[in-house]
């Protein structure tokens, strides 16, 4: 297993997995351009349509819905109450009130809402607060997102 998949222990939860397998990097957060209304808030994961999206780590899903430009989103609620974003989908594959692992399926790749291409978009809202930047967060958990899976 690659650096980039493998399931890291830490202080806060058992485990973390990236969203997808194969993808690349193709919005980060802080990027400026005309495809947002502002800063981008997000980690954008493209990669096929129809691409398993996975549970980054356990939680309870407090969200699955159409969102406006985050299309169809889930939100999985972290136990510490981090909310981590998954947006774009073309389909979930899971309900509001399910407990998911880390790796769990909840979804698959799209580009519903405000997308110009198929990805899987990622916020990390600790507290449920204000976004901060998900490759920080993810690297904090021992994830090595990078420009393309290995």
């Amino acid at each position: 297993r690659s650096a980039q998949t493998a399931l890291a222990p830490t202080p806060h939860h058992a485990s973390f997995r990236l969203p997808v397998g194969d993808y690349r990097l193709t919005g980060r957060f802080g990027d400026v351009s005309g495809l947002w209304r502002r800063e981008h808030t997000g980690l954008d994961f493209a990669a096929p349509s129809g691409t398993p999206i996975h549970a980054i780590a356990a939680g309870a899903i407090t969200a699955a819905s159409y969102d406006d430009s985050y299309g169809n989103k889930t939100v999985l609620s972290l136990d510490d109450g981090t909310d981590l974003w998954f947006c774009h989908q073309t389909r979930f594959a899971v309900s509001v009130g399910e407990r998911v692992e880390a790796g769990e399926l909840i979804g698959f790749v799209g580009r519903t809402g405000n997308a110009t291409g198929y990805h899987v978009h990622i916020e990390i809202h600790p507290g449920g607060g204000d976004p901060v930047d998900p490759h920080v967060w993810l690297t904090e958990q021992g994830l090595l997102p990078g420009s393309t899976s290995a």
